[in-house]
């Protein structure tokens, strides 16, 4: 009987995804992930636990800070990115790390934005 729990323990944690160095806690309408670079820096620490909605069909705005799918990801190691909108072009939306000096050299189309970050650390985002 331990061997069988056992075992559904582990499929059960084999069925959460690991994307790069986020992870999913919950894999239904808010997502809560950790964060592990310092672009975000000091807005999202390397700790910080995130609350995500999945706005796809809402419009974002200058200052969102967004999940997204890393454009033109040829070597796979980081597929998604947390960054901040600071603009907008036809092209799509510019974003940038907060720690970064410059914006980010392309721009995310709002079909690849995954989620809109809503709360860090359980504190709602202004």
């Amino acid at each position: 009987m331990k061997l069988i729990i056992a075992l559904i323990f582990i499929i059960i944690l084999s069925t959460v995804p690991v994307i790069g160095k986020y992870e999913y806690v919950c894999p239904r309408c808010n997502y809560f992930i950790s964060c592990d670079s310092h672009s975000m820096s000091p807005t999202l620490n390397c700790t910080d636990k995130l609350v995500m909605e999945d706005l796809r069909d809402n419009d974002y705005r200058l200052n969102d800070i967004i999940w997204f799918h890393r454009p033109n990801n040829k070597d796979k190691k980081v597929p998604y990115i947390i960054h901040r909108i600071v603009g907008s072009t036809k092209q799509g939306f510019i974003t940038k790390g907060d720690n970064n000096s410059v914006a980010d050299p392309w721009r995310v189309k709002k079909d690849k934005i995954r989620f809109k970050v809503i709360k860090i650390n359980n504190e709602k985002i202004r």
